[in-house]
This record gives C-alpha cells, sequence and structure tokens, in this order.
C-alpha cells in the first residue's frame, strides 16, 4: 500500500519502473527478432497455448511492431490512468488525443488477436484440435467485444444526443452490411455446441456442388477441400442455413455401409415365359446352389421373374455386400422406355476406390446375368442404328429372313 501511495505521489518511482519494463519488454524483442524463424517454429510445434501464441506473434514483423507501439502507447497511458483513478474520476478521458489514441489502441489489439488467431487456426486444423479452435474463437469475439466497449466508452457517448444517433445509425449500416459475418458467427457456435461438424469430416452441399473434406472452420469461413483436389471456401452460415449431408460415419466404418441405388431399364420385348430348353440351360449356366434352381428356375414363370430372384440371392451370398439396413431388388413403375429394376444395397468398402470398384463388378455381373435369361437392356436407337438397320434379331426372326431371302417366284 506504501508503495502505490507512493507511486501516486511520485513521478520518478512511476517513470523507474516503465522505463525498466519498457528495457525489459526491448530485450525480449530484440531477442525474439534475432531468433525469429527457430523460436516461431519451435513455440508453434509446442503443446502450451501460450507459447504458441508467441510463436504466432513472431512469424510476422508487423505484428511485433504494432505490439510494440500498443506498449508504447499503454506505457505513456498508465500514469495518467492511475491519477484519474487516484481521484476517484470515472468518466471518459476529455482529451482529444487521449481519445484517438485509445481508440487506435484498441483497433491495433484486435488486428493482433485476429492475426494470431488466423495463424493458430492453421495449425490446430491440421492437428484436428476441435477444443482449442472453439476457444481461439471465443477469444477473439471477447477480444472484439471488449475493445469495442472500450472505443464507445472512450467516445463518452450520452444517451439521447447527436452521436447516439450517429453512432446507432452507423450501427445499423454496419450490421446491414455485415450480416452474412454476424450469421456466420451464430452458425459457428450452433454446430460446435451440437456436434455436427469437426475437421477432417466429408460433408456434401448439392445446391453448390461442394462435396469433399473440411480442412478448416472459423467464425466467418469454412474451407472444403473437394475430391477433385479443388478448394470450396464459403461463409459459415451456409452450414447452419441450408442442408449439408455428412459422411464421415459411413467413411470410418461405423455404419452398415455405402449406398447403391441403380437402375436397370428392361427392354419389355424380350419378356417370355421359360420353356423347357431354357430350364436346361439355365440350370447349366448358374452357377448357383441347388435348392434355388429346384425352387425358382421352373418352366412357365417369367425369365424376368426369375432373373430378380437370382440377383437377390447373388446378392445375399455376396461377401461385400451388407444385408443390413435393407437389401432391395424391385421393380419400378413402367415407363415408356421398358421396366426399370432397381438394386437398393449397401456396401461394406465404403472408401471411394473399393466402394466403386465392388460397385463396377456387382454392375458387370447383374449385365452379364441378363444374357442367361435372354433379357436385353433398353437402348435409344442412335441415328447409326437408323441408317445401318443395325437391329438384333431373335433366332426365330433370323431363320425367317434366311428363308425369305432364300425364296424364289414361280415363273408364269
Amino acid at each position: 500500500m506504501q508503495l502505490y501511495n507512493y507511486l501516486i505521489t511520485e513521478n520518478h518511482g512511476l517513470i523507474i519502473m516503465l522505463i525498466s519494463l519498457a528495457l525489459l519488454y526491448l530485450i525480449i524483442i530484440i531477442y525474439g527478432w534475432c531468433n525469429k524463424q527457430k523460436l516461431s517454429q519451435r513455440w508453434l510445434s509446442g503443446k502450451y497455448y501460450g507459447l504458441q501464441v508467441l510463436g504466432a506473434l513472431l512469424k510476422s514483423h508487423s505484428s511485433l511492431a504494432c505490439i510494440s507501439l500498443v506498449y508504447l502507447a499503454f506505457l505513456f497511458l498508465i500514469p495518467k490512468i492511475i491519477h484519474r483513478i487516484s481521484e476517484g474520476v470515472f468518466s471518459p478521458p476529455a482529451n482529444i488525443l487521449i481519445k484517438v489514441l485509445v481508440i487506435a489502441m484498441c483497433f491495433t489489439i484486435f488486428g493482433i488477436t485476429a492475426y494470431i488467431i488466423a495463424n493458430l487456426n492453421k495449425l490446430y486444423s491440421l492437428r484436428r484440435q476441435e477444443t482449442r479452435i472453439t476457444i481461439s474463437q471465443i477469444i477473439l469475439l471477447s477480444v472484439f467485444g471488449l475493445c469495442l466497449a472500450a472505443s464507445i466508452y472512450t467516445l463518452g457517448i450520452e444517451k439521447d444526443s447527436t452521436g447516439s444517433i450517429i453512432v446507432s445509425v452507423f450501427g445499423a449500416v454496419l450490421s446491414w452490411i455485415f450480416q452474412d459475418t454476424i450469421k456466420s458467427v451464430v452458425a459457428f457456435f450452433y454446430l460446435r455446441a451440437n456436434h455436427l461438424l469437426k475437421i477432417g469430416d466429408w460433408i456434401e452441399i448439392k445446391e453448390h456442388d461442394i462435396d469433399g473434406m473440411l480442412k478448416r472452420i472459423s467464425l466467418t469461413t469454412v474451407v472444403i477441400e473437394n475430391w477433385d483436389t479443388t478448394t470450396s471456401c464459403f461463409p459459415t452460415y451456409i452450414l447452419h442455413t441450408e442442408c449439408f449431408k455428412n459422411n464421415q460415419k459411413m467413411m470410418e466404418g461405423r455404419t452398415h455401409g455405402r449406398q447403391m441405388l441403380k437402375t436397370f431399364i428392361i427392354d419389355t420385348g424380350w419378356i417370355h415365359a421359360l420353356s423347357e430348353a431354357d430350364v436346361k440351360r439355365l440350370n447349366q449356366d448358374l452357377n448357383i446352389d441347388t435348392p434355388f434352381k429346384e425352387q425358382y428356375v421352373k418352366v412357365g414363370l417369367l425369365n424376368i421373374e426369375v432373373f430378380r430372384y437370382y440377383i437377390y440371392h447373388w446378392l445375399m451370398q455376396c461377401s461385400h455386400v451388407s444385408h443390413e439396413p435393407r437389401l432391395i431388388v424391385r421393380w419400378l413403375e413402367q415407363t415408356n422406355e421398358g421396366m426399370p429394376l432397381q438394386i437398393y444395397a449397401f456396401i461394406m468398402d465404403s472408401s471411394l476406390a473399393p466402394f466403386e470398384w465392388q460397385q463396377s463388378q456387382i454392375i458387370e455381373h447383374i449385365i452379364k446375368a441378363m444374357t442367361w435369361f435372354d433379357i436385353q437392356l433398353y437402348q435409344s436407337p442412335s441415328g447409326y442404328d437408323a441408317s445401318n438397320s443395325n437391329i438384333y434379331l431373335s433366332p426365330k426372326e433370323a431363320d425367317y429372313k434366311i428363308k425369305k431371302e432364300n425364296y424364289v417366284p414361280l415363273s408364269r
């Protein structure tokens, strides 16, 4: 208490203390400047939050210069602040120079904080440290609020004054201009509070053609690395206002597999009942268990009916296809092109390359099986088909065509 009274009443002690702090700060700055790269990398790669902040600060000469100016301005303001507090004065300063200096300090402090948080956010995103990302964004928002409050207090705006009206109008205009930023801040905390998104998640936003892995998220911006190696950046509020799909659980194998939904349109002109010759041929061609053949491969059944039974039975036996949550082989509503057969299944290999490989093998087997059952996929006739009469004839039609070509009319 005596030291405090001495510092208030005697300017010499206060000056000595400020000079000592300034010299100490100057030594730290010079040491950090000389070892900038080494210290920055070492502190950033550490696990302590304070050292990471210093490492992010040392990455830029301009940030060191700004923090030095803030420190010198703060040393200039300390005697005046202590003097005002000792006299019991808590009103805003009347000196224009002091007001400008305090407001400039507030903006500079916020700018330095934003720079440090931006560097730390990159580091935390690489390490996938979700908690530290959230804490750093809360700190940035808190510093902005404190600096804004300090600036308004320093201006000394009174209620129902001209200054308050100007500030209100100016604030309304800024709110309208930065409405997307404000919505993004709300969306960030909504996503964090509900644990809807993490660094490294695979998300899809079909409305904006975004499909890739989340690389970075902040109060205002989300960065996605798409599967086509491009990068998408968009405001955070889009994840709140629009629908997005998170596929990470499926990628990590915590679901029943990855959905396969394919439709094959069958030409109805090839639908017929199985004859005895067809049954005999299918019993030879189908590499499947005997009970299935005895139960489903019978004379009189439609070929598409037995084909649907076979595909379902084959998928049930496939080791790469999951039986849960559903495995469906169904006919859809008939169209002008033919009868659509839909395969609704889940492949357990959820990674992109294995999934596409297994899906392609299943499609190829289905197309191959169509030849066994005398089934043809529908394809719209092209100009080549029309100009070359490229029409496939059934064996009966082919025999008829041969007989017709060899027919010689009797002479009169």
